[in-house]
């Protein structure tokens, strides 16, 4: 189901969540994305909010979803969900790509190009910073966010094990974007 939306809305998370289309684990964390005041991630593919229409596709048609039939309508609310970006307010956005992420051609040349590009123009914005993580460096196990929310709390996701962890506070270490790959030691 394509949500019907006017252009300029803010996409309503709850409703997306609640659609089949969204695995149980990932629900309480894109209710919380909405909230939140900053987002940093550490990623083995280009995160949701950063996705092109052809690159989300392609990583879907690879086997990163459900039914074949269904893929256009999951593109499009994953699409949908990058109006947090719009919002007047919108989150500081802080985001390290596996090098691996963009030298694979998820989607083909064309949305690979088209992927890279509008990274770069999403770079342009004061709330988004995008960095890469050299093939050299050391190995990551999986992907990971740390989301700060509102009252300082925080709320961290590791992919890989589709757990949710909140904190109350949020570690003095993951305060600033340089420090992102030491917060995947909060427990």
């Amino acid at each position: 189901m394509v949500l019907q939306l006017p252009p300029d809305s803010l996409v309503n998370l709850v409703k997306i969540v609640s659609q089949q289309s969204v695995r149980d684990y990932a629900k309480t964390y894109l209710r919380r994305q909405l909230e939140a005041t900053a987002i940093h991630e550490f990623s083995i593919v280009v995160p949701g909010l950063l996705q092109t229409a052809g690159y989300a596709r392609g990583a879907m048609e690879a086997g990163l979803a459900g039914a074949p039939s269904l893929i256009g309508d999951y593109v499009q609310g994953r699409l949908e969900r990058q109006a947090v970006l719009e919002r007047s307010d919108p989150p500081w956005m802080v985001t390290v790509l596996d090098e691996a992420c963009l030298r694979r051609e998820t989607g083909g040349k064309q949305a690979m190009r088209e992927q890279i590009e509008h990274l770069l123009a999403m770079c342009e914005r004061p709330n988004v910073n995008v960095q890469v993580f050299p093939m050299s460096g050391v190995p990551v196990a999986g992907s990971f966010a740390l989301l700060t929310l509102p009252k300082g709390s925080a709320e961290r996701t590791r992919r890989a094990s589709a757990r949710v962890v909140t904190r109350r506070t949020v570690p003095k270490s993951c305060n600033s974007s340089g420090s992102m790959i030491s917060c995947n030691r909060m427990p």
